[in-house]
């Protein structure tokens, strides 16, 4: 299935954070009524804030969209500080796992953090 990277909007948040949540969920089986509950709504409000005001080391936010279906299938996230960058998270829909996604947008973050590293001085 062919697939797109683009950056991340404030309309990916339900999903970003749906896919954020259900990951934590799969690896955390045996965790406390936060991850059964009420991590979605936690994830969908950190993303959102992220989005919608981003901090000043929040560099870049990228999606994964399945083309056929126009769904967001993951997400990628970088934060820069001087010289320094980190992944912050990334994310792939257990539906979409083994098709280098999260690889890929690995690859589409690293080169454009690189990029934004190197313009900001």
């Amino acid at each position: 299935m062919p697939y797109i990277f683009r950056k991340a909007t404030t309309n990916d948040t339900h999903k970003i954070a749906s896919i954020h949540t259900t990951n934590w969920q799969s690896i955390h089986l045996n965790s406390p009524h936060f991850l059964n509950c009420l991590v979605e709504q936690d994830r969908y409000n950190y993303w959102l804030k992220a989005l919608s005001c981003p901090q000043p080391d929040q560099k870049l936010m990228i999606v994964a969209v399945q083309i056929e279906s126009n769904q967001v299938v993951g997400f990628a996230g970088f934060r820069v500080s001087g010289d320094s960058f980190w992944v912050e998270s990334l994310h792939v829909d257990s539906d979409y796992r083994g098709a280098a996604l999260g690889s890929n947008m690995f690859k589409v973050d690293f080169r454009e953090v690189l990029f934004k590293v190197a313009h900001q001085r």
